[in-house]
């Protein structure tokens, strides 16, 4: 029976107890805030004014952290396990079966906007391995063994009463991993909440992760981020093809270590499978990158009148925002493109997508940009002998999405590789083999 960890969250009725841990007790010792344990209650917490217990399962995320890091310095996997599961507190089982018995704790942050404090629960249980991004047949591993992880978000007061108690969205994070030996771990998904970004559910599961020092840890990377009505981008694609004086070139995952999986006939969920190869999704990411936007108008989307006048759209933007200089003659603005030898398509589109967060002409073009020139065509009659290479390109970089992490392989001989790979597109060096087998998995050693 696959129990969803928010059906813990609401069923549990158990008093709250104070936790014997030390690590938490400094921080616990000043709360006197008690959470109500479930959302059939409109309060989400109990008045101050009024006499409280003090709720030994609220930490803040940076005693949370910090129990994390003890976590870490542990000697081994089983007993950073039960350092970690220790430290939180008990929850009750559901339904007498005792598998489902877990742990949880509260954390607590400051919203900066209102500086009031936020909640979301960590819940941390046994269940069966349920993956999104890998084929639970390829491990034989039993239900007791694997570790499941989820992050609820609270809602306040007002939220309940506009909007009911609880609905899937509040999910924050979900993941999963062997509890035994801990070989293998996963996140299922990711997603911010009301109070909490996307990026600090990230920081959260990737501290986690570390803490634990799986050797092997997958994911599908299907995030994606809103700019404008109706424009849904992947995050991926878009972070992979925009230059970033911290992370040039790398997506939301990848600034974390992860890389794409190189592999053949991959088992996916639903008896999917799919092939990815590592070295064909990063050149075909440089190709894309290095494409001039003189290519793109004259060769690529030579036929296609729409995507031409995107491209002018684009072009326009860019040179007001580079040289301040602004016309809205499109005649003009296609003698500047064809007399452009330079400016390639992936810095036209890093200028623009740095203005989305304060243009809403940039966030409409992004995703124009998006929806008519990197939108992966597959049917083919509508492809032309000029821009079947190009859609290839896409076609490869939309369907390469399982990424895997190595904490036990070095990150920087992987980069290396990569580099040199990209250095010399037109003649495929040993570094392919090489970057290949860096990105390589064997399922079945990790199911031994």
């Amino acid at each position: 029976m696959n129990v969803s960890a928010h059906n813990l969250y609401l069923t549990s009725e158990h008093t709250l107890k104070r936790s014997g841990d030390t690590l938490f007790a400094e921080e616990r010792s000043t709360k006197k805030a008690r959470l109500d344990d479930g959302f059939s209650s409109t309060a989400s917490l109990a008045d101050e004014s009024e006499e409280s217990s003090i709720d030994p399962s609220i930490v803040s995320v940076e005693c949370f952290f910090k129990m994390l890091k003890e976590t870490k310095a542990q000697i081994d996997f089983p007993t950073r396990f039960n350092y970690f599961w220790s430290h939180l507190s008990p929850q009750e089982a559901i339904d007498n079966d005792e598998d489902l018995a877990g742990r949880y704790c509260w954390i607590e942050r400051k919203d900066p906007k209102t500086q009031k404090s936020v909640y979301a629960q960590l819940l941390l249980f046994k269940d069966i391995f349920n993956s999104t991004s890998l084929d639970e047949t390829a491990f034989s591993f039993k239900r007791d063994r694997w570790a499941r992880i989820e992050l609820i978000e609270h809602r306040t007061e007002e939220e309940i009463a506009k909007y009911g108690a609880y609905k899937v969205s509040d999910n924050l994070l979900e993941m999963h991993f062997d509890s035994v030996i801990g070989k293998v771990a996963g996140i299922d998904w990711i997603r911010k909440g009301n109070h909490f970004s996307g990026t600090e559910v990230k920081s959260i599961a990737m501290k986690i992760s570390k803490s634990l020092k799986i050797p092997f840890e997958s994911l599908v990377d299907a995030a994606t981020v809103s700019i404008g009505e109706n424009n849904s981008l992947s995050m991926r694609i878009m972070l992979s093809l925009t230059n970033h004086d911290k992370f040039p070139f790398m997506s939301w995952y990848e600034r974390d270590g992860f890389i794409a999986m190189n592999g053949n006939d991959i088992e996916l969920v639903d008896d999917i499978r799919q092939t990815q190869n590592t070295a064909n999704y990063y050149e075909a990411l440089e190709k894309i990158r290095q494409t001039t936007v003189r290519t793109l108008y004259t060769e690529v989307f030579s036929s296609t009148r729409a995507d031409q006048e995107t491209l002018i759209d684009a072009y326009r933007y860019y040179q007001q925002l580079k040289s301040k200089i602004l016309s809205s003659n499109n005649q003009y603005l296609k003698s500047q493109i064809l007399n452009d030898h330079q400016t390639t398509f992936s810095e036209l589109l890093t200028v623009i997508w740095n203005e989305c967060q304060k243009s809403k002409a940039a966030k409409s073009l992004c995703g124009t940009l998006y929806k008519n020139i990197l939108a992966s065509n597959t049917k083919e009659r509508f492809l032309t002998n000029k821009n079947r290479s190009w859609h290839s390109l896409l076609k490869i970089i939309h369907e390469t999405n399982i990424f895997v992490r190595f904490p036990d392989r070095s990150v920087k001989a992987f980069t290396a590789k990569k580099d040199s790979l990209l250095a010399n597109l037109s003649n495929m060096p040993a570094s392919a083999s090489e970057l290949q087998k860096l990105a390589s998995v064997n399922l079945k050693e990790l199911s031994a």
